[in-house]
């Protein structure tokens, strides 16, 4: 069935979409001002360079999130600045907004959807960084998810370069290419966050040993940890449940304009 089809109105999905991803993107700058002041000043008091693999990656999340939000911005301004010609709608048929919005080969959407698999790819990407360093460098430890974000990064192009191909109907043929996004994206943070919270959580007992730590320290940051997985891992099954679900189609397409902004906001803790 086409997203016309559902009970939600798609140009109420969008509009609404539109709203909340502006909502939660004013977070993620928050987020991100008080991450570059931490950095600030953990540079000044460690007497080390600004510009760190974090400072990088922030700056790119900063990039592609903007980016994905000023396309959407696009998008809702072309739908709903009605034409200049006539136009009337019959009883039962789509809306000029709702025409736009199924138009899925507009460029905008395209990118958008670009710039989504960026953000995730570059969050994951830093998490996985993350793991490398909490395991003394450990190559071996990242070798799974470095190919479940390589997985993450083929399937999201995939998706991208269909949709610019071809139009509505690609969001049904498109399920294979966008679940296996999905499990991918889960798969990888469960397994960093589960191996990051376990290292910390074996480090903290050694140190405790020594007396050299206090025991809530190390407790904390694994509970920081663990909480930003749940609130990612919510994130992206609400994602695939709303895709999944027989009338939850346009539904998504706000959970996704939420999540984006969420999981880039979670990797910054």
């Amino acid at each position: 069935m086409l997203p016309e089809d559902r009970k939600t109105r798609l140009d109420a999905a969008q509009f609404v979409a539109l709203l909340l991803e502006t909502l939660l993107i004013g977070v993620f700058y928050v987020l991100l001002i008080q991450t570059f002041e931490v950095l600030r000043f953990r540079a000044k008091t460690r007497r080390e360079s600004f510009f760190r693999p974090m400072t990088f990656c922030a700056l790119a999340l900063l990039g592609t999130i903007t980016a994905r939000w000023i396309t959407d911005i696009s998008r809702i301004f072309g739908a709903f600045i009605l034409p200049e010609k006539s136009y009337s709608v019959q009883a039962g048929e789509p809306n000029p907004a709702e025409i736009a919005f199924l138009k899925l080969s507009d460029p905008n959407f395209v990118a958008a959807s670009a710039m989504y698999t960026s953000s995730t790819v570059l969050g994951d990407g830093f998490m996985i960084y993350r793991l490398w360093l909490v395991w003394g460098k450990n190559k071996l430890i990242i070798i799974p998810p470095i190919l479940l974000l390589w997985g993450i990064a083929i399937t999201g192009a995939v998706v991208a370069y269909r949709f610019e191909k071809y139009d509505i109907a690609i969001l049904v043929s498109n399920g294979p290419w966008i679940i296996s996004s999905y499990l991918s994206t889960f798969l990888c943070n469960l397994y960093s966050t589960a191996l990051i919270a376990l290292k910390i959580s074996l480090s903290g007992r050694e140190l405790r040993k020594a007396h050299t730590i206090p025991a809530l320290d190390l407790a904390k940051v694994a509970e920081i940890l663990v909480e930003s997985a749940a609130l990612y891992s919510c994130c992206l099954i609400i994602s695939l449940a709303t895709y999944l679900s027989g009338s939850g189609v346009n539904v998504h397409f706000i959970v996704v304009s939420m999540t984006n902004p969420i999981i880039v906001s979670s990797r910054l803790y």
